[in-house]
């Protein structure tokens, strides 16, 4: 995808909320963001609270040691790696604290495989309905 489309859908308060990070943070969270926006590009940036969501995927926040990567679907992956964390009813999430942290191809991979199974599990309750 061509940058110039996913800046232009990049949100201005989301701009707002990175300038505030340390300079490691933004590095991380800007390539995030440039991954998310880029790989997915019927989702949406918006700041929810003081969290930017990338629905129906992911949100991040910036935290004092790391970047939490939320992946919304994430429990519904069957054993992801290990850096995957959380064992609640729907969401995981992955922490970065510095750029070699981020894994762009696994990333995708686990993001595409949770909205899919997220789709399947949807389709199969409106077959049943």
């Amino acid at each position: 995808m061509a940058y110039a489309s996913i800046k232009s859908r990049m949100s201005r308060e989301v701009d707002r909320y990175v300038k505030k990070l340390s300079e490691d943070q933004q590095k991380i969270f800007e390539r995030l963001r440039k991954f998310l926006l880029g790989s997915f590009p019927d989702i949406k940036e918006e700041l929810r609270g003081n969290c930017p969501r990338y629905e129906p995927i992911a949100w991040m926040i910036a935290t004092d040691d790391h970047i939490a990567l939320g992946i919304i679907w994430g429990a519904l992956l069957k054993n992801p790696p290990s850096y995957v964390e959380g064992s609640g009813k729907g969401e995981r999430q992955i922490k970065i604290r510095t750029l070699d942290d981020v894994k762009l191809k696994e990333f995708e991979i686990l993001f595409k495989t949770a909205r899919a199974r997220y789709e399947d599990l949807q389709n199969d309750l409106q077959r049943t309905r």
